[in-house]
């Protein structure tokens, strides 16, 4: 329903390009490309493209690891399911990250232990997990980490701009307008 922008586009794409996002890369070019007067690709030809890039390769690893473990928990093989998770953790799933915390603060498929599950919860807060940052400032919040209120309000925020709704209520603790306040220190990163 819009109208064709090549301009708009190209503007759109060099974002991503100055971000470093391999795809944004391909269809910059070919953007560029088009409005300098050389043929349009073809939308298969494109995707092709962009389904080849190493990103995106390592992104259907990740998935697929995610979806065998998945597929292996519930099926009550924990063990291997670790495994899979593991192997999504290394490729930098953030989600996988979160998911072995959590297995071993409840000692499922490993002997529980609390001190490595609050190192991977961090690690997973870090690469962008919304669900380890809300748990993590739940739990710097009711006292069980030690933790000042800007962490707090630090990992409520990170959490509420990745789509976890619930912090914005808890936000709304530390600070008035937390939309407001979410939206304006994550448009500065």
């Amino acid at each position: 329903g819009m109208e064709r922008d090549p301009v708009e586009a190209a503007r759109w794409y060099k974002y991503g390009v100055d971000m470093g996002h391999e795809k944004c890369v391909i269809c910059w070019r070919s953007v560029l490309d088009a409005m300098d007067g050389k043929a349009p690709e073809t939308y298969q030809f494109r995707m092709a493209k962009l389904m080849s890039t190493a990103s995106q390769i390592e992104l259907d690893k990740i998935n697929t690891a995610l979806e065998a473990a998945d597929s292996l928990f519930e099926s009550g093989d924990e063990e291997a399911a670790m495994d899979y998770y593991q192997m999504a953790a290394d490729l930098g799933s953030p989600d996988a990250m979160f998911t072995i915390a959590m297995m071993h603060h409840q000692g499922i498929a490993v002997r529980r232990d609390d001190a490595l599950a609050l190192r991977l919860l961090a690690r997973a807060a870090n690469a962008g997990s919304a669900d380890a940052q809300f748990y993590l400032a739940t739990a710097y919040e009711t006292g069980t980490i030690p933790a000042d209120d800007s962490q707090i309000v630090k990992l409520y925020s990170d959490a509420a701009h990745n789509g976890f709704l619930a912090a914005f209520y808890y936000l709304g603790k530390y600070v008035e307008r937390p939309e407001l306040y979410v939206r304006r220190t994550h448009s500065r990163r």
